[in-house]
């Protein structure tokens, strides 16, 4: 081989390990700046979900003649996902050469319980004898407990799993189209 080979040779392969180089600052630097427009956005919705509730109260008292009740049905609006505010920037580990990431995200969480007033529907009352109907401050009382009662029953709905699983699906997504192959998703533990 001729000298002027070698020297075309080794230029290229220069030239190859310059490239490899600043793509993989580039790689690190647009990852870190896409991380950060979504911690900058704030909440991740990742999942929702519709719950069906009904409310009744009985209220029954033996001092007082008569009896009342009241049965409500309404529809919760639950959404669930990764409140980005709370991202550490630190945690992540970014192998830019390697091609490869370990992602620490803030822990799923409930990021909103709506229960649209045009929701609300009263489907029966029964008030008999001396008893007075609801009040206005009853019935708003009613359904602050059956929002409560919802939030209560959030860990048997699966609305946390079903979005710790949605978030690893998006941040996987999002980081491939990035460049990354190898991909650790971890969550934050409170």
């Amino acid at each position: 081989m001729r000298p002027a080979s070698f020297i075309r040779i080794g230029f290229c392969c220069l030239a190859l390990c310059l490239l490899a180089v600043s793509c993989s600052g580039r790689l690190k630097k647009t990852t870190e700046e896409g991380l950060h427009e979504l911690s900058a956005a704030g909440e991740l919705v990742t999942c929702e979900y519709t719950v069906s509730k009904v409310i009744k109260a009985d209220d029954m008292v033996p001092w007082k003649i008569g009896e009342r009740k009241i049965l409500f049905c309404c529809n919760a609006y639950l959404k669930a996902g990764v409140d980005m505010t709370g991202y550490n920037p630190s945690k992540t580990i970014i192998d830019a050469e390697k091609k490869s990431i370990i992602l620490v995200l803030p822990p799923p969480k409930i990021l909103s319980v709506n229960i649209p007033a045009e929701e609300i529907r009263q489907v029966y009352s029964h008030v008999t004898g001396l008893r007075t109907d609801f009040s206005a401050e009853e019935r708003s009382r009613l359904l602050q407990q059956g929002e409560e009662a919802i939030r209560l029953d959030v860990p048997q709905l699966g609305i946390i799993p079903d979005a710790r699983r949605n978030a690893i699906a998006f941040f996987e997504s999002f980081l491939r189209r990035l460049g990354f192959e190898d991909i650790n998703i971890y969550f934050d533990v409170l």
